[in-house]
């Protein structure tokens, strides 16, 4: 589950092959939920996160982000992109306000990959042990690494 920051809620079910859409508070919408403030939810089905064994959830602006089982990452609307390598320490960005890219740090590398559905570019190699989440912020991509303490900072155009 991830929440954007404009208050979007995004939850991923692998053995129903679902992503639910919750719409923040205040958001104009289907009012049939529950009571006069309550948004309908939505929930789309996506083929590649059917029986997915691990999902991380992230948001880029309102658009929601998947990485599944460490090695693919999947944008509703984009077939899933393949990260060039499969590392079980893989670690989705944290939710942003904007971008056109979401965040994957691996053990080794930082990969920048486009919402688009383009493939990911490696952004750094810096890596060390053990991967944070990274985070991306006014147009700098960072990401830290323990075990050997790194951090890679870094334009994201």
């Amino acid at each position: 589950m991830a929440v954007s920051a404009g208050g979007q809620v995004f939850a991923a079910s692998p053995s129903r092959g679902v992503l639910l859409t919750i719409p923040a508070p205040g958001a104009q919408g289907d009012r049939s939920a529950t009571g006069p403030d309550a948004v309908a939810a939505q929930s789309v089905e996506l083929d590649a996160l059917r029986g997915a064994r691990n999902v991380q959830v992230s948001a880029v602006g309102d658009t929601p982000v998947l990485l599944l089982d460490h090695a693919r990452v999947l944008v509703p609307g984009n077939d899933p992109v393949a990260l060039p390598e499969q590392d079980e320490k893989a670690r989705l960005q944290q939710p942003s306000s904007d971008g056109v890219q979401a965040l994957v740090a691996t053990s080794r590398n930082l990969y920048r990959v486009p919402l688009s559905g383009a493939d990911p570019v490696r952004a750094t190699s810096k890596g060390g042990l053990e991967p944070s989440s990274p985070v991306q912020a006014g147009g700098c991509g960072y990401a830290v690494w323990s075990g050997a303490p790194r951090l890679a900072t870094g334009s994201l155009e």
